[in-house]
């Protein structure tokens, strides 16, 4: 009866624990939405090559906060939690892949257009 009762105060602490850490993750998420709407991607104006580099960098620091919300919702599930769910994650995500798709052509047609302005691509139409 003692180990079990052990066990329980152990488990409300790591319950705690997790409670804390999703509200900690909620406001870092969000901190970490505002970076990206003023400086991300989206934020650079007619400067698409400086664009790539925005994407490449938050894309990174997303997938650093993708396995963070994945940890956290073992945890919930271990604990017997309700999943936390994250509307900025689902907003970051949607955004990621739309700035993916408009970074991905723009890097495509800037690669065609410096293959073919390439001198033995000119000779060839002459």
């Amino acid at each position: 009866f003692q180990v079990n009762q052990s066990l329980v105060s152990v488990k409300k602490k790591f319950t705690e624990i997790t409670l804390t850490q999703v509200e900690k993750f909620k406001e870092d998420l969000s901190e970490f939405r505002e970076k990206f709407l003023l400086e991300g991607p989206g934020a650079v104006g007619y400067d698409l090559d400086k664009g790539i580099t925005q994407q490449k960098i938050f894309k990174e620091l997303f997938e650093k906060y993708q396995n963070e919300r994945q940890e956290l919702a073992n945890a919930e599930k271990l604990f017997g939690l309700p999943i936390s769910m994250y509307p900025d994650m689902i907003s970051l995500e949607a955004d990621m892949q739309g700035y993916d798709m408009i970074y991905s052509l723009y890097a495509d047609q800037k690669k065609g257009q410096e293959e073919w302005s390439h001198p033995a691509v000119m000779a060839t139409l002459r």
